[in-house]
Protein backbone atom coordinates (compact mmCIF):
# COMPACT_ATOMS: atom_id res chain seq x y z
CA UNK A 1 0.00 0.00 0.00
CA UNK A 2 1.12 3.26 -1.16
CA UNK A 3 0.37 7.00 0.26
CA UNK A 4 -1.40 9.60 -2.04
CA UNK A 5 -2.23 13.06 -1.47
CA UNK A 6 -6.22 13.37 -1.77
CA UNK A 7 -7.36 16.09 -5.16
CA UNK A 8 -9.96 17.54 -2.90
CA UNK A 9 -8.50 18.22 0.26
CA UNK A 10 -4.79 17.49 0.13
CA UNK A 11 -4.92 14.98 2.85
CA UNK A 12 -2.53 11.78 2.31
CA UNK A 13 -4.22 8.79 2.54
CA UNK A 14 -3.24 5.26 2.17
CA UNK A 15 -4.74 3.88 -1.35
CA UNK A 16 -6.94 0.66 -1.09
CA UNK A 17 -8.67 0.72 -4.72
CA UNK A 18 -6.69 1.15 -7.49
CA UNK A 19 -7.12 4.37 -9.23
CA UNK A 20 -8.04 6.23 -6.20
CA UNK A 21 -8.19 9.84 -5.99
CA UNK A 22 -10.30 10.54 -2.62
CA UNK A 23 -9.72 10.09 0.88
CA UNK A 24 -13.23 9.88 1.92
CA UNK A 25 -16.42 9.82 0.62
CA UNK A 26 -17.38 13.34 2.03
CA UNK A 27 -14.04 14.74 -0.16
CA UNK A 28 -15.51 12.65 -3.52
CA UNK A 29 -18.93 14.16 -3.21
CA UNK A 30 -17.70 17.64 -2.70
CA UNK A 31 -15.34 17.42 -5.53
CA UNK A 32 -18.66 16.13 -7.83
CA UNK A 33 -20.06 19.14 -6.56
CA UNK A 34 -17.32 21.02 -7.50
CA UNK A 35 -17.62 19.99 -11.20
CA UNK A 36 -21.19 19.67 -11.68
CA UNK A 37 -22.23 22.64 -9.94
CA UNK A 38 -24.04 24.32 -12.71
CA UNK A 39 -25.98 20.80 -12.96
CA UNK A 40 -27.21 21.29 -9.65
CA UNK A 41 -28.15 24.69 -9.42
CA UNK A 42 -30.51 23.99 -12.23
CA UNK A 43 -31.76 20.41 -10.49
CA UNK A 44 -32.44 23.05 -7.12
CA UNK A 45 -34.61 25.49 -9.17
CA UNK A 46 -36.55 23.09 -11.16
CA UNK A 47 -37.21 21.25 -7.91
CA UNK A 48 -38.06 24.79 -5.89
CA UNK A 49 -40.05 25.93 -8.82
CA UNK A 50 -42.27 22.87 -8.37
CA UNK A 51 -42.79 22.28 -4.87
CA UNK A 52 -43.31 26.54 -4.25
CA UNK A 53 -46.37 25.81 -1.92
CA UNK A 54 -44.50 23.44 0.65
CA UNK A 55 -41.73 25.85 0.91
CA UNK A 56 -43.59 28.82 1.83
CA UNK A 57 -45.41 26.58 4.34
CA UNK A 58 -42.04 25.16 5.52
CA UNK A 59 -40.94 28.90 5.98
CA UNK A 60 -43.81 30.27 7.31
CA UNK A 61 -44.25 27.62 10.17
CA UNK A 62 -40.59 27.56 10.36
CA UNK A 63 -40.17 31.39 11.57
CA UNK A 64 -43.09 31.11 13.43
CA UNK A 65 -41.70 28.28 15.50
CA UNK A 66 -38.39 29.95 15.45
CA UNK A 67 -38.92 34.05 15.87
CA UNK A 68 -36.85 34.58 19.17
CA UNK A 69 -33.66 32.21 17.89
CA UNK A 70 -34.09 34.45 14.03
CA UNK A 71 -34.30 37.71 15.88
CA UNK A 72 -31.49 37.21 18.62
CA UNK A 73 -29.60 35.57 15.62
CA UNK A 74 -30.43 38.63 13.21
CA UNK A 75 -28.90 41.10 15.86
CA UNK A 76 -25.76 39.04 16.50
CA UNK A 77 -24.67 39.30 13.02
CA UNK A 78 -25.63 42.80 12.11
CA UNK A 79 -23.40 43.53 15.16
CA UNK A 80 -20.31 41.68 14.14
CA UNK A 81 -20.74 43.42 10.87
CA UNK A 82 -22.05 46.40 11.63
CA UNK A 83 -18.74 48.57 9.25
CA UNK A 84 -19.49 46.30 6.47
CA UNK A 85 -23.22 46.40 6.04
CA UNK A 86 -22.63 50.50 6.44
CA UNK A 87 -19.43 50.09 4.15
CA UNK A 88 -21.79 47.82 1.74
CA UNK A 89 -25.28 50.40 1.60
CA UNK A 90 -22.06 53.74 0.88
CA UNK A 91 -21.28 51.85 -1.73
CA UNK A 92 -24.10 50.73 -3.14
CA UNK A 93 -25.74 54.23 -3.12
CA UNK A 94 -22.79 55.77 -4.98
CA UNK A 95 -22.91 53.25 -7.80
CA UNK A 96 -26.82 53.81 -8.67
CA UNK A 97 -26.46 57.67 -8.27
CA UNK A 98 -23.79 57.68 -10.52
CA UNK A 99 -25.66 55.24 -13.05
CA UNK A 100 -29.01 57.85 -13.29
CA UNK A 101 -30.65 55.26 -15.35
CA UNK A 102 -29.91 52.22 -13.41
CA UNK A 103 -31.28 54.19 -9.94
CA UNK A 104 -34.34 54.49 -12.27
CA UNK A 105 -35.01 51.62 -13.06
CA UNK A 106 -34.65 50.15 -9.97
CA UNK A 107 -37.33 52.73 -8.66
CA UNK A 108 -39.61 51.48 -10.99
CA UNK A 109 -38.24 47.76 -10.03
CA UNK A 110 -39.60 48.44 -6.20
CA UNK A 111 -42.37 50.49 -6.92
CA UNK A 112 -43.90 47.38 -8.80
CA UNK A 113 -42.49 44.65 -6.76
CA UNK A 114 -44.55 47.11 -3.74
CA UNK A 115 -47.62 47.09 -5.81
CA UNK A 116 -47.93 43.41 -6.02
CA UNK A 117 -46.88 42.68 -2.70
CA UNK A 118 -49.04 45.39 -0.91
CA UNK A 119 -50.85 43.24 1.02
CA UNK A 120 -47.95 41.51 2.49
CA UNK A 121 -45.93 44.73 3.22
CA UNK A 122 -49.48 45.92 5.53
CA UNK A 123 -49.20 42.73 7.14
CA UNK A 124 -45.31 43.39 8.25
CA UNK A 125 -45.30 46.73 9.01
CA UNK A 126 -48.26 46.40 11.14
CA UNK A 127 -46.49 43.33 13.22
CA UNK A 128 -43.71 45.71 13.37
CA UNK A 129 -45.98 48.46 15.19
CA UNK A 130 -47.35 45.59 17.57
CA UNK A 131 -43.94 44.39 18.35
CA UNK A 132 -43.14 47.76 19.39
CA UNK A 133 -46.32 48.78 21.57
CA UNK A 134 -45.01 44.39 23.07
CA UNK A 135 -48.94 43.66 22.45
CA UNK A 136 -50.13 40.11 22.03
CA UNK A 137 -49.05 38.94 18.04
CA UNK A 138 -50.80 36.24 16.90
CA UNK A 139 -50.75 33.14 14.29
CA UNK A 140 -48.43 35.54 11.19
CA UNK A 141 -49.58 33.06 8.63
CA UNK A 142 -53.54 33.80 9.68
CA UNK A 143 -52.55 37.32 9.75
CA UNK A 144 -50.73 37.37 6.75
CA UNK A 145 -54.59 35.66 4.80
CA UNK A 146 -56.46 38.10 6.17
CA UNK A 147 -54.83 40.67 5.04
CA UNK A 148 -54.78 38.91 1.54
CA UNK A 149 -58.04 38.15 1.77
CA UNK A 150 -58.92 41.95 2.30
CA UNK A 151 -56.69 42.73 -1.07
CA UNK A 152 -57.37 40.41 -3.36
CA UNK A 153 -61.71 39.07 -2.26
CA UNK A 154 -64.08 40.30 -4.83
CA UNK A 155 -66.43 41.30 -2.60
CA UNK A 156 -65.70 42.30 1.37
CA UNK A 157 -68.07 43.96 3.43
CA UNK A 158 -67.25 46.60 6.18
CA UNK A 159 -67.45 45.30 9.53
CA UNK A 160 -68.91 48.79 10.82
CA UNK A 161 -71.27 50.05 7.76
CA UNK A 162 -71.77 47.17 5.84
CA UNK A 163 -71.64 47.82 2.17
CA UNK A 164 -69.89 46.66 -0.19
CA UNK A 165 -66.06 47.80 -0.77
CA UNK A 166 -64.15 48.62 -3.45
CA UNK A 167 -60.55 47.23 -4.20
CA UNK A 168 -58.43 49.94 -3.02
CA UNK A 169 -60.50 51.32 -0.50
CA UNK A 170 -60.12 48.53 2.11
CA UNK A 171 -58.50 48.64 5.35
CA UNK A 172 -57.16 45.62 7.86
CA UNK A 173 -58.60 47.12 11.13
CA UNK A 174 -57.78 46.43 14.98
CA UNK A 175 -61.47 46.37 16.59
CA UNK A 176 -59.89 47.29 20.00
CA UNK A 177 -56.88 49.74 19.29
CA UNK A 178 -53.53 48.64 19.55
CA UNK A 179 -52.74 51.75 22.08
CA UNK A 180 -55.74 50.65 23.90
CA UNK A 181 -54.61 47.26 24.86
CA UNK A 182 -55.65 45.68 21.79
CA UNK A 183 -54.11 42.38 20.34
CA UNK A 184 -52.79 41.32 17.17
CA UNK A 185 -54.11 38.67 16.36
CA UNK A 186 -56.98 37.57 13.94
CA UNK A 187 -59.98 37.86 16.53
CA UNK A 188 -59.05 41.13 16.72
CA UNK A 189 -58.88 42.25 13.34
CA UNK A 190 -61.63 43.77 10.75
CA UNK A 191 -62.13 45.06 6.92
CA UNK A 192 -63.14 48.26 7.36
CA UNK A 193 -63.47 50.89 4.13
CA UNK A 194 -61.41 53.94 4.42
CA UNK A 195 -64.16 56.20 5.26
CA UNK A 196 -64.92 54.41 8.47
CA UNK A 197 -61.67 53.51 9.08
CA UNK A 198 -60.70 57.01 9.36
CA UNK A 199 -63.94 58.05 11.71
CA UNK A 200 -63.13 55.32 14.17
CA UNK A 201 -59.62 56.03 14.63
CA UNK A 202 -58.62 54.49 17.83
CA UNK A 203 -61.49 54.58 19.23
CA UNK A 204 -63.06 51.74 21.36
CA UNK A 205 -65.95 49.64 19.83
CA UNK A 206 -68.39 50.61 21.84
CA UNK A 207 -67.76 54.15 21.58
CA UNK A 208 -68.93 53.58 17.56
CA UNK A 209 -71.77 51.44 18.60
CA UNK A 210 -70.12 48.00 18.42
CA UNK A 211 -71.02 45.13 21.04
CA UNK A 212 -68.36 42.39 21.51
Amino acid sequence: MSLKACEQCGKEFTVNVHNQRFCSHNCEAKAWAVLHREKMRESCRRWAASHREERRAYKQHYEQEHRTERLKHKRMYYREHCVKALEYAANYRRIHHEDPERLERCRVAAREYYKRHLSEYNAYSTVRRALKLAVTVGNLTEIREIYHKAKEDPKVRCYLCGRLIPKGHRHVDHIVPLTKGGSHRPSNLAVACDKCNREKYNKMPKEVGILL
